[in-house]
């Protein structure tokens, strides 16, 4: 679901301060208070703020692409997808992400790398891409 309004403005005007120093083992540097600037997350994370949605990830089936469940994918709903693109993509009222591909000039869907079991994307079973995923935000 898209953030209202009010919530996308609060969230792309919070910027967190940046140091350009090293990060070294050890006793932190009398500098490393300075602020150089503030970095605006979204800058790196959002090029097209009017069309990006965020989307937690439902379950680990993209672990090989590095997605885990509840992770975020930031997804750009204004770029097309290519082939091995991630994306967004609703089946039957269920969003999921998944691995899109192009076979015989034919979309398809699937969960990993050497997963041989595909989805069609076409009208007739109801597939619809809602974007490409751009970013994935998870805790370490």
């Amino acid at each position: 679901m898209p953030l209202r309004t009010v919530e996308r403005k609060i969230m792309l005007a919070y910027k967190i301060p940046i140091t350009f120093s090293t990060v070294q083992a050890g006793f932190p540097s009398p500098a490393d208070d300075y602020v150089e600037r503030r970095l605006d997350i979204h800058q790196h994370l959002v090029k097209r703020p009017a069309s990006t949605i965020f989307f937690p990830a439902p379950d680990d089936a993209m672990h090989e692409f590095g997605i885990y469940q509840n992770d975020i994918v930031i997804v750009d709903r204004s770029l097309k997808p290519g082939n091995n693109k991630i994306v967004l993509v609703e089946i039957d009222g269920e969003r999921i992400v998944r691995c899109f591909f192009i076979k015989k000039g034919r979309g398809f869907l699937a969960v990993g790398k050497t997963n041989t079991s595909f989805v069609s994307v076409d009208p007739d079973n109801g597939a619809v891409i809602i974007g490409v995923a751009t970013c994935v935000i998870h805790n370490l």
